[in-house]
């Protein structure tokens, strides 16, 4: 009913009488058994007028009359029930036609709103399912939610009301019920409404949300009444798709007004459909009964029809009553998707609450899943269960299920009797079987070995997954006897084992990067498909860094293999890094937006050592703990079914198991937002963003720039804009010129957090951004500057030859891996730099011809030193080579303990090394390779990395790190003995430079600098970078960049894309720019500077290059 009307003006008919007579045809009737037919008659303003309802019998070619004359409702809306429903009303062409007379004393007028027919069929018509959803959520429209009630209480019929209180004489929610099915797949749509008002009101109009007009649309109306009023409302037709979105929901909106404020309550909303559906279906109907209270009468091979011969069940003394009915099935357990029940009963009006419970197999105890007030009319009671979890508690070995159906009554009422007709249970199976795998993750062998053991154990004793997945962490420190260790450890498992590395496999004793990775486990990153989920297992790790980042190819390699799947597919990702350390939500997002289009369900981690989930642009990131020394020998299984998969934290000292989280196997109900605008004036930004689509509805929109500062709530405007304008003059530390993005955060009804992020510039006049220029994966390697080019390596294989000037690509070599190395200019104009293909490749600098490739015993990951026609550079297998800069023949080679990966230094024809090694420092006779002495930093088999920095010479003295402290320090040029250390702390990883007489280090995550007199050792002056020396200020901390001195300023270039120009003689900012904006963690090697250029690679894959003048 929805006010559209059709005026009728009676006639006299040959009886005399005044009245309406209508015939009305329904066509397309499926002609399965039907169980009850009613026709719905709706009225505006009818007055007294009374109705007769006949159906023709296609064999005798007459009406017959199905129901005596009644009165039309002063309400409106009249269900009349059509008794002795036969076959015989339906033809062979799917019809059905209905005679209506409607009559009075007197002539009159009808407005005449809705006629329609009801059919319930038998429930078991193959490839039909049907589904009932229970309604726990609303979103006011107009009104107030009263104190103490919530939409949960729309889930069952039990007394329990949602109340929302009127403004301005009006009440109006929303709620957004997710199907689950294809849109053209649904039949039939029911909307069951229970509830009343405080007083009487207008209608209340019942509407669904047309997704071809966008426009709400009344469907039917309930009386606005302070009795209870209960309504069906069904839509069935080749219409009823575009009541459907794309994502498969349908939204109701229940809206009235009166004359003066009122509150509504409503107890109860449902919605059940009829669908098109390939699973398979069993129909049961119960075979045995208990009376539990009260007698019985009738037979229980009645209740397989409705069809008026009832069971009848009496209260007792106490005036209780209460049925246990028995169910013998052979289920397949492992493949159910549904469980559907469908009761129809009547009770007597103004009894307590009728509750229907199914018996808990493990505790022997009955839970309620559904509750109805009691009523003296029939009505369909439906459910359905679509979680195994849920539903195997109440199955038993034998494949018995109980449902019971109780309720009581108060002295008031007195002795009552509950009718049953018809009571059924449907089971729907799945896709695919019911499969589970564990993760386990940050082993840490060996310190791990033995909870990974008792772990293995476990798996193989008491779980026995389909397969186990093992997210990184798989050594403490990457040297051969963790890995080897692990390789025998993983053979005691007896299912499959897939491994994803983690930062601690590829940051310490990794000399050949992640081939050491590749060579003994196995794949960086893969995929396959079992059990109808998608598996893909990715490497979240950067060679030698603790934080995470997944680089351009693998994010191009994802994009394909998702779609090469069905998009429906379900999908897990697994990897070592949550990006949440530094608050790294970019890279998160770099992630989830290659993923976007795609059914991802979870992305599983470690790393951060404790359990912990986040849900961001609707996939839950899970974070489980450690094995390492974890007591608890914690892991967790992941168990999948037709409808939803459960994430168990598990205990292998105990044998527990608990769950933690769980989710729906379809996750494709997505936000889409797009940043149409971004405006820079003065000190505000003005932001606009469409919202595309949003199923959960748009709570609320908010920006910021650079992922930092206070949020600016955007105002939602006209075809779904929402904009405001940000203002940046209250930032701090305050926004500088440059490159900078917008943060845009989305929050649905659910309460679920959407991101976008989008770029934009502000003017600087000095310096400028002179170029930016893109390879095809992650930067880690520094550039290399002459006269005319820029010369860098990329992860992409490629090493880069980039016109200085323009910043487009001259040519490029291509190797067979990583090239991480920074490339040097020998005296005669060649390129030499090293790949992960274990070659030294010399090339022209002019032109890229090679010249010669030399291949050595690993991975070559160096920055290399050239020098009077030689070579030197590190190498995977742990040596220091010496190569003729003319052949590439090998001069001299020297045995290390590991990877000599910076740039060593020349002087007096010594060569002064800085290996990753516990000694770390080495002096090398540079003719003949022979050791003059070794240092003895004295570090563990980690903190060595502390120390991993270009050596630097000053005033006679060699400046290094005493990794084991994290302080400044320097070595005797002569001996390699620790002469002195500062007592400043925090300084680590990150290298330092001079000028020949200052020497400048950067300290606390390299945000704070100091500069060291070379002669003295006294500090000449510090700058803190950080916006009032606080922590929380992340724009100037680095990632493993050195300092650079390049001949009149002090570059320091911070991970978050600062780069900042000091004064190296009081550490006055000279200037400052940001040359990258998303994703924010862009710098994490060691810039090259010219007094007029400084070149920034990024692990975005790009290289910056930022000009100045003085």
């Amino acid at each position: 009913m929805d006010q559209k009307v059709v005026f009728l003006k009676s006639g006299v008919s040959d009886a005399g009488k005044n009245c309406v007579r209508l015939e009305v045809l329904f066509t397309g009737v499926p002609k399965t058994r039907i169980q009850s037919a009613t026709f719905r008659l709706g009225t505006v303003n009818a007055g007294s007028l009374t109705y007769t309802i006949s159906l023709f019998d296609w064999n005798s070619n007459s009406y017959i009359e199905h129901n005596s004359t009644g009165a039309i409702s002063s309400k409106g809306l009249n269900e009349i029930n059509l008794i002795n429903w036969s076959d015989c009303h339906i033809d062979d062409s799917a019809n059905i036609k209905v005679e209506v007379t409607i009559s009075a004393e007197s002539p009159f007028e009808l407005s005449l709103d809705q006629m329609q027919l009801l059919l319930l069929c038998e429930e078991s018509v193959q490839n039909v399912e049907v589904r009932n959803y229970t309604v726990e959520n609303a979103q006011i429209e107009q009104g107030t939610t009263v104190a103490g009630t919530t939409a949960k209480n729309l889930k069952d019929r039990d007394g329990a009301s949602f109340q929302v209180k009127s403004s301005n004489k009006k009440a109006a929610w929303t709620t957004t019920v997710p199907l689950y099915y294809e849109k053209n797949d649904v039949q039939t749509i029911q909307v069951d409404y229970t509830g009343n008002t405080s007083e009487e009101t207008n209608v209340i109009w019942l509407s669904l949300y047309r997704f071809d007009t966008q426009n709400w649309e009344v469907v039917g109306t309930i009386p606005g009444s302070t009795e209870e009023v209960t309504r069906s409302f069904v839509l069935s037709g080749n219409g009823i798709s575009a009541y459907i979105s794309e994502e498969g929901d349908i939204q109701i909106r229940v809206y009235n007004s009166a004359s003066k404020e009122f509150i509504r309550y409503t107890d109860c909303v449902s919605v059940t459909t009829v669908a098109n559906s390939q699973s398979q279906q069993k129909v049961y109907t119960p075979t045995t009964f208990v009376e539990e209270y009260g007698s019985s009468e009738g037979q229980i091979e009645k209740l397989d029809h409705i069809d008026g011969q009832s069971m009848k069940f009496h209260s007792d003394n106490n005036r209780k009553s209460a049925v246990q009915f028995e169910f013998d099935t052979d289920i397949d357990i492992d493949t159910i998707g549904e469980v559907t029940f469908v009761v129809a009963l009547k009770s007597k009006n103004g009894a307590n609450t009728q509750n229907l419970s199914l018996k808990n197999v493990s505790t022997g105890k009955f839970a309620v899943v559904k509750t109805a007030s009691s009523s003296d009319n029939y009505e369909m009671i439906r459910f359905t269960l679509d979680s195994l979890r849920e539903i195997e508690q109440y199955i038993d070995a034998n494949g018995k299920l109980t449902l019971r159906i109780y309720n009581s009554a108060s002295s008031s009422v007195g002795d009552f009797t509950r009718e049953i007709d018809f009571v059924q249970m449907s089971i729907t199976y799945g896709r695919f079987t019911r499969f589970e795998v564990a993760q386990l993750s940050d082993v840490h062998e060996l310190i791990g070995s033995e909870n990974f053991k008792a772990i293995i154990s476990e798996i193989n004793s008491n779980i026995k997954p389909a397969f186990s997945i093992i997210t990184g962490d798989i050594s403490d420190h990457g040297t051969p006897a963790q890995y080897e260790l692990y390789l025998q450890d993983k053979q005691l498992f007896d299912g499959q084992v897939y491994t994803t590395p983690g930062n601690h496999d590829v940051r310490w004793w990794n000399a050949n990067g992640k081939r050491t990775f590749t060579n003994q486990v196995g794949p960086l990153y893969q995929s396959f498909t079992y059990g109808g989920v998608h598996f893909v297992l990715l490497d979240t790790t950067v060679n030698f860094e603790l934080d995470g980042k997944i680089g351009k190819a693998q994010l191009q390699w994802l994009k394909s293999d998702l779609d090469s799947i069905p998009a429906d597919m379900p999908v897990i990702l697994f990897g070592h890094h949550p990006f949440k350390i530094n608050n790294n939500v970019t890279a998160r997002h770099e992630l989830l937006s290659a993923t976007k289009d795609s059914n991802v369900i979870a992305f599983m981690n470690g790393h951060v050592h404790y359990y912990g989930n986040v849900v961001e642009d609707g996939v839950p990131i899970n974070y489980i703990t450690y094995i390492k020394d974890n007591p608890n020998q914690d892991f967790v299984t992941i168990e999948f079914s037709e409808n939803y998969y459960y994430i168990y934290k598990r205990k292998a000292t105990d044998h527990s198991k608990e769950l933690w989280l769980s989710g729906r196997m379809n996750n494709t109900r997505k936000l889409r937002m797009t940043i149409t605008n971004i405006t820079a004036r003065d000190n505000t930004v003005d932001v606009a963003v469409q919202i595309e689509n949003a199923p959960d509805g748009v709570k609320s929109v908010q920006a910021r720039i650079d992922n930092y500062g206070p949020y600016t709530q955007l105002i939602k405007k006209e075809g779904g804009i929402w904009s405001g304008s940000i203002d940046t003059g209250s930032y701090t530390p305050e926004l500088i010129a440059g490159t900078h993005f917008v943060g845009v955060e989305a929050f649905d009804n659910e309460d679920k957090k959407w991101t976008e992020y989008k770029d934009y510039s502000t003017p600087s006049d000095n310096p400028t951004i002179k170029w930016v220029f893109e390879t095809g994966d992650s930067i880690q390697s520094s550039a290399t500057i002459n006269e005319a080019n820029v010369y860098v390596g990329s992860n992409d294989g490629n090493l880069y030859c980039i016109d200085r000037d323009t910043g487009s690509q001259k040519w490029c070599i291509q190797t067979g891996d990583f090239v991480i190395s920074k490339p040097a200019i020998t005296s005669e104009g060649k390129i030499v730099f090293g790949s992960g293909d274990e070659f030294v490749y010399c090339a022209s600098a002019d032109d890229g011809n090679i010249i010669w490739n030399t291949k050595l015993g690993g991975s070559v990951l160096s920055d290399p030193l050239t020098s009077e026609g030689r070579v030197f550079i590190g190498c995977g297998d742990r040596k220091i080579y010496c190569l003729n800069s003319a052949s590439g023949e090998i001069v001299w080679e020297y045995q290390t303990d590991g990877l000599m990966r910076q740039r060593p230094i020349l002087e007096n024809g010594i060569l002064y090394a800085f290996v990753r090694d516990t000694y770390i420092w080495y002096a090398i006779d540079a003719s003949t390779g022979q050791l003059i002495w070794r240092g003895n930093a004295n570090t563990d088999e980690s903190l060595f990395v502390c120390g991993d920095v270009r050596p630097v010479i000053a005033n006679g003295k060699l400046w290094c790190i005493d990794a084991q402290n994290t302080r400044p320090a320097y070595l005797s040029l002569d001996t390699g003995e620790l002469a002195w250390t500062s007592t400043l702390e925090k300084v680590s990883s990150r290298g330092m430079t001079t000028n020949g007489s200052t020497v400048f280090y950067s300290s606390n995550s390299g945000r704070q600098i100091t500069a060291f007199d070379a002669e003295t050792n006294q500090v000449v002056w510090q700058k803190d970078l950080r916006y009032d020396n606080k922590d929380r200020d992340l724009q100037e901390m680095q990632i493993d960049s050195a300092l650079v001195y390049n001949g009149n300023s002090l570059i320091h270039v911070a991970e978050r894309g600062r780069i900042t120009a000091l004064n190296p003689d009081n550490g006055e900012i000279l200037w400052s720019i940001d040359a990258a904006g998303y994703p924010e963690r862009v710098f994490w090697a060691t810039p090259e500077a010219t007094d007029s250029l400084v070149i920034a690679t990024g692990i975005d894959g790009k290289v910056y290059a930022v000009e100045y003048t003085h």
